[in-house]
């Protein structure tokens, strides 16, 4: 087996990182496993799921310096979420990169 440690960034809203408090390294370990259950991907535009018996939101993007971002915030509880292993609720973020600017033509 080869292990690959690929960069990954967690940016929570001072809102997530203020109810989680030392519960957040938790959380973010839980939100990259609902990634992984998901099956949506590494760009997911909102995923719920619970954690530390919270309701979790989730973003994520790869970004162009190819750093995966994670950005955490308190889940919407008008949404569906999933605890961990069943794959939470979300939605595949297929629009999330900005096009790039193409050439002028002439």
């Amino acid at each position: 087996m080869v292990r690959a440690n690929a960069p990954v960034v967690i940016v929570p809203t001072a809102e997530a990182e203020r109810c989680l408090g030392n519960h957040l390294p938790e959380a973010a370990r839980l939100a990259w496993r609902a990634i992984a259950a998901s099956g949506m991907g590494l760009e997911i535009d909102h995923l719920q799921f619970v954690a530390a018996g919270m309701r979790l939101a989730l973003r994520s993007r790869l970004r162009a310096d190819g750093i995966i971002e994670l950005a955490l915030r308190l889940g919407d509880p008008r949404k569906p979420a999933g605890p961990i292993g069943r794959g939470g609720r979300g939605y595949a973020g297929a629009g999330l990169r900005k096009p790039r600017s193409q050439p002028a033509s002439a």
